[in-house]
């Protein structure tokens, strides 16, 4: 749980490839509240925000992320989400 509060950096397995993901901050929940309340899509906003290119910056912006294949999109997105909730158990 220590890691949750911190924020780090975690690695999942996607697709045979290891990909960093920003822990969300609260910050990042406020923003995704909000980003839902205007109707943006959750699947391209949970990428933008958490995707971590190799240099540790974020690797797709909103725009980006909504070019993505969407079936390989909606997964990464799955692995993203339960990240709002790390730690509540």
């Amino acid at each position: 749980m220590i890691q949750a509060l911190l924020a780090t950096p975690v690695t999942v397995d996607f697709r045979g490839e290891q990909v960093r993901l920003r822990r969300p901050t609260i910050a990042d929940l406020i923003a995704a509240i909000d980003a839902q309340s205007r109707g943006e899509n959750m699947t391209a906003f949970y990428i933008s925000a958490h995707v971590l290119a190799h240099d540790g910056s974020l690797a797709y912006t909103l725009e980006q992320a909504k070019q993505l294949h969407a079936p390989a999109a909606i997964r990464l997105a799955q692995l993203i989400e339960p990240l709002y909730s790390e730690g509540l158990d």
